[in-house]
C-alpha cells in the first residue's frame, strides 16, 4: 500500500514538473486566467501565422473581462536549422500592478506547428536548436 501511494505521489510530482516546463508564464503571484491566455494566444498567432515572422513586428492584446493587457513582439528570427523566433511578451495584470516581460523562443516544426523550445533542444526531426 505504501509503495503504491509513493508511486502515485512520484507520478504526480513528475507530471507537475513537466507541466511547469510547458508554460513559461507560471510563477508566484503571477496568474494569467484562461481568457487572458486566449487573448495573448490570438496575438501571438497573428504574428507567427500571417506570413513570415519579422523582427520588430508587434501586436497588442487586451481582455476587458479581467483588465489585463499586453504586447507580443518578435525580437529575433533565425532560420538554422529551422525557423525560430523569440517572442517578447509584455504583460500587464491589474494585480500585481507591475508589468512582466517574458522571452519565449518557439520554432516551427515541419508539420507547421510552433513549439516552445529552449536553446539546445532537439526537435522531433532530430535538429538541435541553437
Amino acid at each position: 500500500m505504501r509503495l503504491a501511494l509513493g508511486l502515485m505521489v512520484s507520478v504526480v510530482l513528475v507530471a507537475s514538473a513537466a507541466l511547469a516546463q510547458i508554460s513559461p508564464f507560471r510563477g508566484s503571484q503571477f496568474v494569467l486566467v484562461e481568457s487572458d491566455r486566449l487573448e495573448m494566444s490570438k496575438a501571438v498567432s497573428s504574428l507567427l501565422n500571417d506570413g513570415t515572422p519579422e523582427e520588430g513586428a508587434m501586436v497588442e492584446w487586451s481582455n476587458e473581462e479581467t483588465g489585463s493587457s499586453g504586447t507580443v513582439s518578435i525580437a529575433r528570427v533565425t532560420t538554422d536549422p529551422v525557423l525560430c523566433v523569440n517572442v517578447i511578451h509584455k504583460i500587464h495584470l491589474r494585480r500585481p500592478a507591475d508589468d512582466r516581460l517574458f522571452d519565449v523562443r518557439s520554432c516551427r516544426l515541419k508539420t507547421g506547428e510552433w513549439k516552445i523550445v529552449a536553446p539546445g533542444s532537439r526537435l522531433p526531426s532530430g535538429e538541435i536548436i541553437r
